[in-house]
């Protein structure tokens, strides 16, 4: 495994590269579930959960206390199963697109990996693997493993595969609106334009520099931002959700299209641009906010409409949610005042 996946890293490091529906469905008009609670999947008493990743390939939590720093394994019963102290700082857990699970540090990145109910790291590798390989990989198959490129200022998505014994890279999909795009590069190229003739210090020109500057600001923080077209691989079938198309597409491992089918879900005033796909039950579901609280709409495993929606009540905001197994998994502070965080879990 090791061997293929460096060699296909040697091989990735020398490449380069060079309106919806007018249907509209609102999540006000599906029903939203009141019935579905909350509950604590796990809390431990001294130390602080700095991340955690629930998935089939286990269930890991990061935790702290005064500069001790521990993995945990749960068992489905989300009760601690086995622990190992960590020699060094963690940052985070890391699911990568091959399946594996990793504890990030600022210069390494440790592959987890259990054996019966114990959990070790089984390897360390710098984290110019992240760096040249994970970052921009998305998924795999059995033909191909699959890259994500932005360009154009984030207007444009370009999917790729990668055969690794052929060492041959060829075009998915390209995600983009050209009208979009061309908008895009003329504004930036705008912002470079140099002014002309001879510059004074009147207050005209202090003006039009701060103008010019706010500008720019714009165009980096909000404009530059790259749209949300993500791709899932489930059961060797790829997913791919154009939400600037309105159409959801899916291929085969080799990556010829099976078929498109309209999607509307996004156009709900109180999407937050995110879908989650339920790598145990194989379902989608796209993500709304209203004021902070998030809202999971099941979609239709055939239409892709929503089909049924549950509000997470009380516990606004969360950094990091995951679905697994019919459950949002996340972390919260009950308390503002409170020092240690608990892991939720509620029915969707």
């Amino acid at each position: 495994m090791k061997t293929t996946l460096l060699a296909l890293v040697y091989f990735l490091t020398f490449l380069s590269f060079g309106q919806d529906s007018l249907r509209s469905q609102k999540v006000d008009e599906v029903s939203v579930s009141h019935t579905m609670k909350k509950e604590i999947a796990f809390k431990d008493s001294k130390y602080f959960i700095i991340d955690f990743h629930i998935g089939v390939k286990g269930s890991f939590l990061l935790l702290n206390r005064f500069k001790k720093y521990y993995l945990y394994s749960l068992n489905y019963k989300m009760e601690l199963e086995h622990q190992i102290e960590l020699k060094f700082k963690p940052v985070s857990l890391f699911r990568d697109c091959l399946g594996f699970v990793h504890v990030m540090s600022k210069d390494s990145m440790y592959q987890i990996e259990k054996f019966g109910y114990q959990v070790v790291l089984y390897e360390r590798n710098p984290i110019s693997l992240y760096l040249k390989f994970f970052k921009n990989c998305i998924g795999q198959n059995d033909s191909i493993v699959i890259f994500e490129r932005t360009v154009n200022y984030g207007k444009t998505q370009l999917f790729y595969g990668v055969r690794v014994k052929e060492k041959k890279r060829y075009m998915l999909y390209r995600a983009e609106d050209s009208l979009l795009v061309r908008s895009v590069l003329d504004e930036k190229r705008r912002i470079r334009t140099p002014r002309q003739g001879t510059p004074t210090l009147n207050e005209d020109v202090l003006k039009a520099e701060r103008e010019h500057a706010q500008r720019a600001q714009f165009f980096q923080q909000i404009v530059s931002l790259p749209d949300y077209n993500p791709l899932f691989v489930k059961n060797d079938t790829t997913y791919i959700f154009d939400h600037l198309k309105g159409e959801l597409t899916l291929m085969t491992d080799t990556g010829s299209v099976l078929k498109s089918i309209p999607i509307d879900y996004h156009q709900s005033e109180n999407w937050n641009k995110k879908v989650h796909l339920d790598e145990n039950r194989g379902r989608f579901y796209s993500v709304d906010e209203k004021n902070g609280a998030q809202i999971f709409c099941r979609l239709n495993p055939e239409t892709f409409d929503i089909d049924k929606s549950t509000k997470v009540y009380k516990h606004a905001y969360p950094k990091k949610v995951i679905v697994f197994n019919g459950f949002a998994y996340y972390t919260y502070k009950e308390n503002v005042d409170d020092n240690l965080n608990k892991l939720f879990r509620q029915r969707i």
